[in-house]
Formats: structure tokens, sequence, C-alpha cells
């Protein structure tokens, strides 16, 4: 009804966000490197970065040639990243709102669009895309 090129491409945008959330997974269940310890003297410090160096390396290979749209991603408005990949100002919209709720953003602040990538990163049971609330509310 609003544009045959946009349900063309709106696969393609959801396989795009799913491999990035995908490259995304080695960090989420890692420690962040703490990079005092990189040269410290104590070799058990130094020993605590190998994992998280490791699982850091693993997103970029994964993500590999969708490292350069991922910084977009992260960086970027929603606005921005919707209007990359679909004409229709009724479709922007309503995906749009992946990008602002609960972040307390406009899709048009940057960093907005890491929203879009929060709500797909969501897995409960081994299904990806699935969020979960605790009985009797959060």
């Amino acid at each position: 009804k609003f544009s045959k090129k946009d349900a063309q491409v709106y696969a393609e945008y959801e396989s795009w966000l799913d491999r990035l959330a995908k490259g995304v997974d080695p960090l989420l269940d890692n420690t962040p490197v703490n990079l005092h310890h990189i040269y410290s003297s104590c070799w058990k410090e130094r020993w605590s970065t190998i994992k998280p160096i490791m699982a850091f390396g693993s997103m970029l290979q994964q993500l590999n040639k969708d490292l350069p749209s991922f910084y977009d991603l992260v960086m970027s408005p929603a606005s921005k990243i919707l209007e990359c990949w679909f004409e229709s100002e009724v479709l922007q919209a309503s995906l749009a709102t992946d990008a602002i709720i609960g972040a307390m953003l406009s899709p048009y602040s940057a960093g907005s669009g890491y929203v879009l990538l929060h709500h797909v990163m969501g897995e409960l049971e081994g299904q990806r895309n699935v969020w979960g609330y605790p009985e009797g509310g959060m």
C-alpha cells in the first residue's frame, strides 16, 4: 500500500539487524577489558584481560564486512538509519518506535540507532528477538 521497495528490503533490513546482534553476542557475556590491567606488573591482572580481548576480537571477526554499518548504527540517529533503508515515512515512523521505547530519546538523537539493535538483541529461552517480563512487573 505504501511502498513496494520497502516491502522488498524489509527482510534484508531484519537480516542485517540480526547479523549485527549475533556479532555483538561475544561481548554480552564477558566483563569489559580493564585497560589498566594490560600494562600491570601483576601477571594475574594481565591474564584477566585475555578472555575479554578475545571476545572483542571474536566480535570484530563476526561483524567482518558489517563493521562499518555497525558503527554507523550505534553512533547515528535512528531516523538516519531508517531513511537509508526505507522511503515510506509511515514505515520509518512505525520502526522508529523501537528506537525510543524506554530510551528517553528522540529518533533524531545521536545514538538512538543503537536502540534499534538493542531491541533485536533480546533473547529468551534460546529464541532471539523475544523479550520477557517478570510475573508481577518490573
